[in-house]
């Protein structure tokens, strides 16, 4: 309810994209915060900060290294938002997490900008949005049968529909290699250092096995 198409038009219209800005844009429950967290590590190692907070960072407060950016924006207000995006050093590299459909997020880029897209099963989106839509203030209760048929397959929940969701990204990540970073889930389960070097290599940023294994850790 909160993120609307005003919202949405707003940073479309006031956002001015940086050359290295980041997006992480992901169908929810695709593992995000897992991402997020390595993305988060991996700037530290890059500026030498410390940017943890307590809990598991979700881009949702004040202050965190990688805003979800739309939330954010209708939480503070997409004007006043915006105008501190916006006014950033250009040496804080600027990262962010969306849950928007790429065709929409590519409008607040460059043709540098980069993307990281995370797909997971749909067998397994499909449980963890179960669990995760009936835990949450969205006022649906309904047995997983009614969820799976009549939600997810019908695109009726946050995100959309997962195939076309899915489809933009793999889209884009064929046609824009050097832009578009596209990363499985299962994969990243099976070797997570692999994963954590992929990701450095692709914003270009140095890492050495010691690094590699902290992040991991």
């Amino acid at each position: 309810k909160s993120v609307t198409q005003g919202v949405v038009n707003e940073i479309s219209k006031t956002y001015v994209p940086r050359d290295d800005d980041v997006f992480l844009c992901t169908f929810i429950k695709s593992g995000t915060t897992w991402v997020q967290a390595i993305l988060r590590e991996l700037i530290d190692i890059k500026e030498g900060t410390d940017t943890r907070v307590d809990g598991v960072s979700v881009g949702l407060t004040e202050g965190e290294r990688i805003p979800w950016i739309e939330e954010m924006a209708a939480i503070a207000g997409p004007k006043v938002y915006l105008k501190r995006l916006n006014e950033q050093s250009a040496k804080r590299r600027r990262m962010y997490k969306t849950h928007l459909p790429f065709p929409v997020v590519k409008r607040w880029a460059t043709k540098s900008t980069k993307f990281i897209f995370v797909m997971r099963d749909p067998r397994d989106v499909v449980v963890s949005a179960w669990h995760h839509t009936r835990t949450k203030n969205f006022t649906y209760k309904g047995p997983f049968e009614h969820f799976a048929n009549e939600m997810f397959l019908k695109g009726r929940i946050e995100c959309g529909n997962w195939f076309e969701f899915t489809k933009e990204c793999y889209d884009a990540a064929t046609a824009m290699p050097s832009n578009c970073l596209l990363l499985r889930y299962e994969i990243m389960l099976k070797d997570p250092s692999k994963a954590v070097r992929e990701i450095a290599r692709f914003l270009k940023i140095s890492v050495s096995e010691e690094n590699v294994k902290d992040v991991v850790k």
